[in-house]
């Protein structure tokens, strides 16, 4: 991170880090917030957060950018303005009130749970389907699963989880080239849904 800012100083290139995930560091890791690696670094930073992930309340639409530099938080709050969009809504901005100062204890359990969740779908995948591998996050709620020893392309390996499994995961193709052999998965639920989700993906994979 402090060679990626270092290098937007050297060439005038502003930063807007998406942080939405923050509050969700897992297993002990601490979240490093981008524009705290140095004061400069910190001016020409736009920290985008928002309580949608953390709370599962992604239909108030609302978040929070965090702009230390007062210029360019002019320049933001113009555009904001411009279109309208520095409003929002009363009950959204209530919601995002009570989740940050009552919800702690909550999301205490919550990242327990996912902690819990991974540690289950790295588990079963290995004892059941070792061809299919994922590293295990540092936070947040989403698996980056590793097919590409499966010995099937990326197309037969996505049509088969959605014809044959019926499980939908994302494509792993829809976030870049690199991501061809991948599928991402998305733990954040109840555990009886990941087992069931996870128990038809080795039945299929393991019936090739």
């Amino acid at each position: 991170m402090s060679k990626i800012g270092e290098l937007c100083l050297k060439h005038g290139v502003l930063i807007f880090s998406d942080e939405i995930h923050c509050d969700l560091a897992l297993y002990g890791n601490k979240h490093t917030v981008m524009a705290s690696i140095s004061e400069e670094i910190s001016a020409i930073t736009i920290t985008a957060m928002a309580p949608s992930k953390t709370f599962n309340i992604a239909g108030m639409m609302n978040s929070v950018m965090v702009i230390s530099n007062d210029s360019l938080r002019s320049k933001f709050n113009k555009i904001l303005h411009q279109y309208h969009l520095e409003l929002g809504n009363v009950f959204a901005h209530m919601t995002m009130e009570a989740a940050y100062r009552h919800g702690g204890e909550w999301l205490n359990l919550l990242k327990q749970y996912l902690e819990g969740n991974i540690d289950y779908t790295y588990n079963s995948l290995k004892s059941n389907l070792p061809t299919v591998t994922f590293f295990k996050p540092e936070g947040s709620f989403l698996l980056w699963l590793d097919f590409r020893q499966s010995g099937l392309s990326h197309k037969e390996v996505y049509d088969r989880l959605i014809n044959v499994s019926k499980v939908g995961l994302n494509d792993g193709l829809s976030f870049g080239l690199s991501g061809e052999g991948f599928m991402r998965m998305n733990i954040g639920t109840q555990r009886a849904v990941l087992e069931e989700g996870l128990n038809k993906i080795i039945t299929t994979f393991n019936s090739i």
